[in-house]
């Protein structure tokens, strides 16, 4: 075993006891060690959902095949970010009613089509009405 794995073993170890020393008491090891997860995953999941969804369906579309019409959606999900902001929350309202006018929109007519009309056209059907 050479010196990195040992210093790596030694920091998990460190990092596992930390996490465990919650059921004690509340303590500074605690802390770092939950703020050392926090970050290193939110940074993480960061760059694989950059590498995974931006571009290969923002970036490429855009740049390489100029589908313009893309940046409208790009552009909504940025507004969504602003609901971290307190001077600039009420911005992302606009979205969340765009994003829910769509989802409406596409639900209510399926929802009609297969809870009411689907069924109403079968009980017409069985009495001879078509």
């Amino acid at each position: 075993m050479g010196t990195g794995e040992i210093l790596w073993n030694g920091l998990a170890l460190f990092l596992t006891l930390s996490i465990f020393s919650i059921l004690y008491k509340d303590n500074p090891f605690y802390k770092i060690a939950e703020h050392l997860v926090v970050g290193i995953s939110t940074g993480y999941f960061a760059i694989i959902l950059y590498y995974n969804s931006f571009i290969p369906k923002v970036w490429v579309p855009v740049i390489h095949e100029s589908k313009f019409y893309y940046l409208i959606p790009t552009f909504l999900g940025i507004l969504m970010w602003t609901r971290f902001s307190r001077k600039w929350s009420w911005v992302s309202r606009y979205p969340i009613a765009a994003y829910m006018g769509i989802g409406m929109g596409v639900a209510i007519p399926v929802t009609m089509q297969a809870l009411i009309l689907v069924p109403l056209y079968a009980t017409m059907q069985s009495m001879g009405f078509t």
